[in-house]
């Protein structure tokens, strides 16, 4: 477990290319345990990539990624393993297998990872639904069955099945009405401070960061180009964060900013 105050992701001097286009340029990022940290930036910032390469799913071309104070870089497949069994991701279309019922859907990890028996995965899988708002009856349903916000709240406890400690976030709320979305933050906070995570979150939605977000970092051009709390970063002036934020200041929500402690 993280140590309070410690940085449990580390990104330093990171540069991604894919042939010519250059994705990431020297960028240097900090996620701090217990945060919610949002990444933000337009289409084709990179935005993704990076989430990957904070996973250790992807490698960056140059640079470091730091997962627990942990280099990436010639980490055997079993530490790799090891480090991402400390985290979960929920993915922007959910990713759930639609051939499965909500309570298997959350206990894969659990099946793949562990030598729990089923009775043992079932009950521990019926918690985590329980515990993202889902009523138990919806553990016996398949996907399809389900609303949007219903299988984001699924995939959501897939992604704490294992217990995570680091929580990875793209676009959770994309393709949810405004209510839903709203919800799905409140759960994000109330789950981060009920259990201990951080959490780093992926998001196009200006509003989502008033709700939950407790810092904010923007790629743009291929840098960092604003980090900071979301009303100091809708101050700045640099073109493109005006641009993400809009002509117009925004105002917190008028549910209020739950991440606030």
């Amino acid at each position: 477990m993280a140590a309070a105050g410690e940085t449990v992701v580390e990104v330093r001097d990171l540069v991604t290319r894919f042939g010519t286009q250059v994705v990431h340029d020297h960028i240097d990022l900090g996620v701090r345990r217990g945060e919610v940290l949002a990444i933000v930036g337009g289409s084709g910032s990179g935005k993704s990539t990076l989430l990957r390469e904070m996973l250790l799913l992807q490698q960056p071309s140059s640079g470091t990624v730091r997962l627990f104070g942990r280099d990436a870089a010639g980490l055997s497949d079993a530490d790799l393993l090891a480090l991402r069994r400390r985290t979960g991701v929920l993915f922007q279309r959910d990713a759930l297998f639609s051939s499965m019922t909500v309570l298997e859907n959350v206990g894969v990890p659990l099946r793949e990872h562990t030598a729990l028996d089923g009775r043992l995965i079932d009950q521990i899988a019926a918690m985590k639904i329980a515990m993202v708002g889902l009523e138990a009856e919806a553990g016996s349903k398949l996907p399809s069955q389900l609303s949007g916000g219903m299988r984001k709240r699924a995939a959501l406890a897939r992604a704490l099945a294992l217990d995570a400690e680091l929580l990875f976030l793209d676009e959770p709320t994309s393709g949810l009405d405004p209510v839903s979305a709203a919800e799905l933050d409140r759960l994000v906070v109330g789950l981060r401070d009920g259990l201990g995570l951080t959490v780093v979150m992926v998001t196009h939605d200006p509003d989502a960061l008033w709700r939950a977000a407790d810092r904010v970092a923007m790629l743009g051009g291929g840098r960092l180009v604003g980090e900071g709390p979301v009303d100091e970063l809708q101050r700045s002036d640099h073109p493109l964060v005006r641009a993400f934020f809009g002509a117009t200041q925004r105002c917190p929500p008028t549910e209020g900013a739950w991440n606030r402690r």
